[in-house]
């Protein structure tokens, strides 16, 4: 017999038409649907205390009268007996709050998967009875959210609100036991603690960092992480009770590092605190969470309750504030690129605020790592830098392979490094002179309504270099307006845009720019366009006709596109239709690395060898031509599967993430430090791969080479702290 349907409040199958609008229409359904549309629309949400203290309190309701309730859909509702287990593959939630005209199923996106649970014994929910003992309702105590149905309870407790919620419960007060760091035998340990197999200088790296504060350098490429994750492992087995901590400074390398580390260690039981009760310990595989930016994660407990948390620097400082984590409940704190302590950055403001104010029997060990910890023009330079990064790492030893040199050789980057200097073609540099003219009117007007000085101007445009623009667009960050506000403000705008169109022009060429010159020249642009700085002191005629012209005639491609198609094509023989490794273009601006994507995409090159070109940039706040975090996962996957062969980036990977090995890497925009020099190069991991540098002038050139003696006298600092560092353990 077809069924007929049921109803779900009363829990009543159908047997006919008749026997439905019966139902529907008698006395008891009507007062369970007045019970339950009362406890929607009527119960206050009061204030409760910390979710982690509340105990499980089940009060019936007041018995209060409310009319003119509109009616909710019983035919929607689920209602199993109190005992009775929800299931959990549900994706809609229905709300009692919610009026008659918003009132639906909501999609809840990224569903966490959760084991099934009883309504009466979740910590968080209150369930409402009627004075008959019949269930009208329920409260999500955590969230001060009112459910009307086992179902939406069920929804509810897997929404990506709640898991935040539940993730950023502020973490109990335990009294732990002492951190315990040594172990008897460090290089047997080193082969048993993940589930690779480590390399000798890994292994040597890891005896000499498993028990002390430390900062390991060791080139890009050849298993930094893969050290941390031994010793994570090591004070996890050592610490039962405390957890381990992994911060980064980006969003995409959490990701990475968190599956890393998972895959290392998911299939080992540790001896670790039971959740439920932190006093016992009892043999499990280990929670490991990524959280960043508001993002919860798969998060079913709180943060303070998972063994290894994969973390932004920015989000685990504000975490750390809400007393959501405790620095001093960790055993292990792991640093990834951690140079970037040494400015003002968030790993400085961490260490600073959280590790620096505790006394040194409550301080976590520290584990820093580095392909390039310092690099200064002279030695003395470079060593005073050192000691400034490890003294903000509480006087942390570096350390380098000493043993093991041969073994780490065969891994270590051997990428020949040519240079060559491309200047503009004759067809661009009118342009970019005429760009840079009108950037020092928009400065000259910029100084009379902010406090920017007069003297930071160049005398003429013939003195605006990269190096000028990098800064001018660092200073105009922070300027302050002193005259009219809306002047200032239309005036900061304009003159960004200008010295980000430059820089555009600079790193790819006049075409790069023409989208958004037209938007630049587009009077319903009420942000930067000539419309609006022309009516607030810029004299904008001249470089409009300039634009006009740009963007009426078929500018050519940059001398630097033109040299690096036939720089890939020289390097491809007729007989490798597909290059053996990757090839990896490297810019500085995500307009640029877009726009390049564009133009190599419709090469006649790239289409003769059926090639796949893709751009990849940071996500940049999500606007723009910034790519989600989503995005970037999905494109990086497909690069590990091969889909494509030629990559145009940013620096979003120029710095930590895991990339197959590259035979070619071509870089546009000229490394200005040792750090990025040493990151670049890195990246040309294959046998045999060639690191290109392409300039514009000879002074970039010259810089380039000045930073590859740096780099030999970063190598030479080195070796003298880690030497100093082993005399004074001799004498000790």
């Amino acid at each position: 017999m077809a069924t007929l349907g049921r109803c779900d409040l009363c829990i009543v199958q159908y047997t006919s038409k008749e026997h439905k609008e019966s139902h529907l229409l008698g006395k008891k359904h009507k007062k369970k649907l007045s019970d339950r549309e009362r406890f929607c629309t009527s119960l206050p949400i009061q204030e409760v205390e910390p979710a982690s203290y509340v105990q499980q309190v089940y009060p019936s309701l007041p018995n209060v009268l409310v009319s003119n309730v509109s009616p909710c859909n019983t035919e929607a509702v689920t209602e199993p007996a109190r005992s009775q287990t929800v299931s959990v593959n549900v994706q809609t939630t229905q709300t009692c709050e919610e009026d008659e005209n918003t009132r639906q199923a909501e999609v809840i996106p990224n569903i966490v998967s959760v084991q099934p649970t009883s309504l009466d014994h979740n910590e968080f929910i209150r369930v409402y009875e009627d004075e008959n003992g019949e269930i009208i309702g329920y409260k999500c105590i955590l969230c001060s959210k009112k459910l009307q149905c086992p179902s939406a309870v069920t929804s509810h407790l897997q929404s990506s609100a709640h898991s935040k919620n539940v993730s950023e419960q502020p973490s109990k007060l335990y009294n732990l036991p002492p951190i315990v760091r040594h172990c008897e035998d460090p290089i047997d340990e080193a082969y048993c603690l993940t589930d690779s197999i480590p390399r000798g200088y890994q292994a040597e790296l890891f005896e000499k960092s498993h028990c002390y504060d430390s900062v390991i350098f060791l080139p890009t490429g050849t298993g930094k992480t893969l050290i941390s994750i031994m010793v994570i492992s090591h004070m996890l087995k050592r610490n039962p009770r405390r957890p381990v901590l992994f911060i980064v400074d980006k969003v995409l390398l959490a990701l990475q590092q968190f599956h890393y580390i998972q895959n290392e260690l998911k299939d080992q039981k540790f001896s670790r605190f039971d959740t439920t009760n932190i006093e016992n310990i009892i043999e499990r595989n280990l929670k490991i969470i990524c959280v960043y930016g508001g993002h919860p994660g798969s998060a079913k407990d709180p943060l303070s309750l998972y063994d290894v948390i994969i973390s932004t620097a920015v989000y685990c400082d504000r975490r750390m504030k809400e007393k959501v984590l405790r620095w001093k409940d960790f055993s292990l704190v792991v640093i990834d690129e951690v140079h970037h302590s040494d400015k003002e950055h968030p790993f400085r403001k961490l260490l600073g605020e959280e590790h620096h104010t505790l006394e040194k029997k409550d301080c976590p060990q520290l584990l820093g790592l580095t392909a390039s910890p310092a690099g200064k023009e002279t030695i003395s330079k470079t060593i005073t830098m050192l000691q400034t990064l490890v003294t903000n790492l509480n006087n942390s030893k570096i350390n380098i392979v000493k043993e093991e040199t041969k073994e780490l050789m065969k891994y270590k980057s051997t990428a020949h490094l040519e240079i060559q200097t491309i200047p503009f073609q004759d067809a661009e540099l009118p342009y970019i002179a005429e760009f840079k003219k009108y950037l020092l009117e928009c400065l000259k007007v910029l100084v009379d309504c902010s406090d920017l000085s007069r003297n930071i101007i160049p005398s003429n445009e013939d003195l605006i270099d990269k190096s000028f623009l990098n800064e001018i667009e660092e200073r105009l960050r922070s300027v302050t307006i002193t005259g009219e506000m809306e002047k200032g403000t239309i005036v900061i705008n304009h003159t960004k845009k200008i010295v980000s169109l430059i820089i555009d022009a600079l790193d790819g060429g006049i075409s790069c720019i023409v989208e958004e010159l037209k938007f630049l020249s587009d009077p319903s642009n009420k942000e930067y366009s000539f419309t609006l700085a022309s009516g607030n002191g810029l004299c904008c005629d001249n470089i409009r006709s300039i634009v006009n012209t740009i963007v009426g005639n078929n500018i050519p491609v940059s001398a630097q596109f033109k040299y690096l198609v036939k720089t890939i094509g020289e390097y491809m023989t007729d007989n490798r239709d597909i290059p053996s490794g990757l090839i990896l273009v490297m810019v500085k601006r995500r307009r640029t690395a877009v726009e390049l994507g564009k133009m190599m995409k419709t090469s006649p090159l790239v289409n003769e060898k059926h090639l796949s070109v893709v751009s990849i940039t940071g996500h940049g706040g999500g606007g723009g031509d910034g790519m989600r975090v989503s995005t970037q996962r999905k494109v990086f996957q497909e690069i590990k599967e091969g889909k494509h062969q030629i990559i145009i980036t940013t620096s979003v990977a120029e710095e930590g993430v895991d990339l197959p090995k590259c035979s070619l890497v071509i870089t546009l925009n000229p490394p200005t430090s040792v750090v990025t020099l040493v990151q670049m190069r890195g990246r040309a991991r294959k046998n045999n791969s060639t690191f290109l540098v392409v300039c514009e002038n000879a002074k970039n050139e010259e810089n380039i080479r000045n930073l590859l003696g740096a780099e030999k006298i970063m190598e030479e600092a080195t070796e003298y702290m880690c030497n100093k560092e082993r005399s004074l353990d001799i004498l000790m």
